[in-house]
């Protein structure tokens, strides 16, 4: 399953690189080509009230830049310090809100913003992974759904288990397949605008991307970002509350356009107590 219509905007358009000639705007970039899918095709007050289609792309992730504090010799706070000694927080959620705030959308009332994160323990200088809330099937859902995805990675020395600087992509796609515990997913790196093709796994209990791809550097997944319309959510199929002839609920499916559907069962006992399982199908209507 892939997402089509991302921005392919290059982060050195949008701000200068630092003093060490790196270009630092990768988040706000990644972010703005997350959103460009929804703005292009869905609601176009997320864009910026600019001239041309060129102007209003540049325009939104300069202002996303604004509002998550990215300044070309530190780059965007994408591991912040929140209590002290528990890195967790950061500069990307509250940019997110800043900037749907400015175009006129209030709380979640049309996009709903949700942040994982992997949180460490700071020990001087370093930064060692202490917890995730990550995991594949956050990633595999949240790019089904529709949500505008974005991924920050670090680079992650095993060997000391320290976590140094970082790099922000664009989730584009995932396969549902999966080979010796590896998932194949790929992204728009807004380092040149392009889409790249990775592989995700586990590696001693955190998540990882290979980064670049091929080439068996293994980056720690910090955080993911999502950002769903809630124009977007998903439709109820029906319910089934009497269980003298089975549970059952039916989906006409002569309705709905061919693609693959992410289904999700909830089952409620007399207790209130809510257990949820999902699967894919796969609708072929001739």
């Amino acid at each position: 399953y892939k997402q089509s219509g991302l921005g392919r905007e290059k982060d050195d358009h949008i701000g200068p690189a630092g003093n060490d000639g790196v270009n630092r705007y990768c988040t706000p970039t990644a972010t703005k080509n997350a959103l460009h899918r929804l703005a292009s095709n869905y609601d176009a007050l997320l864009f910026p009230p600019d001239e041309t289609e060129e102007a209003k792309n540049i325009a939104m992730a300069k202002e996303l830049a604004v509002w998550m504090k990215t300044t070309p010799n530190e780059g965007t706070a994408t591991i912040g310090a929140s209590p002290v000694n528990f890195y967790e927080s950061d500069d990307v959620s509250p940019g997110i809100h800043a900037y749907l705030y400015a175009r006129g959308f209030r709380g979640a009332e049309k996009y709903f913003v949700t942040s994982y994160k992997t949180g460490y323990t700071a020990e001087g200088n370093e930064l060692k992974p202490l917890t995730t809330s990550i995991n594949w099937n956050i990633f595999e859902r949240e790019i089904q759904k529709g949500s505008a995805v974005i991924v920050d990675i670090h680079k992650w020395d095993r060997k000391e288990n320290t976590v140094g600087g970082g790099h922000t992509l664009t989730g584009e796609g995932i396969k549902h397949t999966s080979s010796n515990g590896k998932h194949t997913c790929s992204f728009i790196d807004p380092e040149n605008g392009k889409e790249i093709t990775t592989s995700w796994k586990t590696i001693d209990g955190f998540p990882s991307l290979e980064y670049p791809p091929h080439s068996g550097e293994w980056w720690i997944i910090n955080g993911i970002w999502s950002i769903f319309p809630q124009y977007l959510a998903n439709e109820e199929i029906g319910r089934d509350s009497n269980p003298s002839d089975g549970w059952k609920v039916t989906l006409n499916t002569s309705s709905l356009e061919n693609g693959l559907y992410l289904i999700d069962v909830l089952l409620e006992d007399s207790q209130g107590n809510i257990g949820i399982t999902s699967f894919h199908l796969l609708i072929n209507n001739p």
